[in-house]
């Protein structure tokens, strides 16, 4: 089966994410923010052929459900994503997709990151603390995923929770 028919399929149509996709309809595809690289310059979008590296559009709303799912769903895909294939949790681990260590409290965070074609994103669960956080930018740089990851880390910090 096809990447997308996959994603629509298995997540986007079951969490009613109707704004996540990799075909865009023309009036989509004017709605797309622009992303920029390090100098300013604007950066063409991923195409159908990049698939999963960069070629898939969400919105943040979307994103929030995809967020709540993980944080909530009762699942056992959830379940099993959620745990340590390889590494020590307690300073870095994986899992199917994600990233996880503990927070210095002990919660688990889990995160995955990315950029490509002038976007970066970041989106981390404390599933202890029922909080997601995405961050989403129009910027691509060697920097803008440590600057994403920083942001989460101000955010954890504001409510209470120790990094």
């Amino acid at each position: 089966m096809p990447y997308e028919q996959l994603i629509l399929r298995k997540i986007a149509k079951p969490l009613a994410m109707t704004e996540t996709k990799i075909t865009l309809t023309a009036a989509e595809k004017k709605r797309l923010a622009k992303g920029h690289y390090d100098n300013g310059s604007i950066a063409l979008y991923g195409t159908p052929q990049t698939q999963a590296a960069g070629a898939l559009r969400s919105s943040v709303s979307d994103m929030l459900k995809y967020i709540k799912y993980q944080l909530h769903g009762d699942d056992e895909v959830i379940r099993l994503s959620h745990q340590t294939t390889w590494g020590d949790i307690k300073y870095y681990a994986s899992g199917l997709n994600w990233q996880m260590n503990k927070t210095s409290a002990g919660h688990r965070r889990i995160w995955q990151s990315g950029g490509s074609f002038g976007f970066s994103s970041h989106c981390v669960i404390f599933p202890e603390l029922r909080l997601g956080i995405i961050l989403l930018s129009n910027e691509s740089d060697q920097k803008s995923q440590g600057r994403l990851s920083a942001m989460a880390d101000e955010i954890l910090l504001g409510i209470g929770e120790t990094k």
